[in-house]
């Protein structure tokens, strides 16, 4: 589930920007030489939800530093529903799971995390079966 610090503010990506990195990312685990048996491992690539209404913290100020990540992470479940597609990788778009925390609006509150190991749990005995 990668792309969430992507979309800080000081490295000037969009949506698609992230989306071809993973796609990248996809293509290099793929091409590896290091897995044992020459088969590259099944993938469960995972978009995350969208970021909340971004609050300061303590001193970590994540209005500032994600600045236009909110809706720039909306786009994030349909681009890596299609990066995942055209790599032929299993998928699993996060926002019909959780939801981003009111506390900061980029982590998982305690009953979110919950709801995503299930999620993910049921997904990956699917993939093994």
């Amino acid at each position: 589930m990668l792309g969430t610090n992507d979309l800080k503010h000081r490295y000037g990506m969009s949506a698609f920007d992230i989306g071809a990195n993973l796609a990248t990312l996809l293509t290099l685990i793929k091409q590896s030489t290091c897995w044992n048996d020459e088969a590259s491992p099944k993938v469960l690539m995972m978009a995350p939800p969208p970021t909340g209404r971004l609050t300061q913290v303590g001193a970590t100020d994540f209005p500032e530093i994600f600045r236009g990540a909110e809706e720039k992470s909306k786009q994030l479940g349909r681009i890596y529903r299609a990066v995942a597609k055209e790599a032929g990788v299993d998928f699993l778009d996060t926002s019909e799971v959780i939801v981003s925390s009111d506390v900061d609006g980029i982590h998982f509150d305690l009953d979110e995390h919950r709801k995503l190991g299930e999620a993910v749990a049921a997904v990956v005995r699917k993939l093994l079966a």
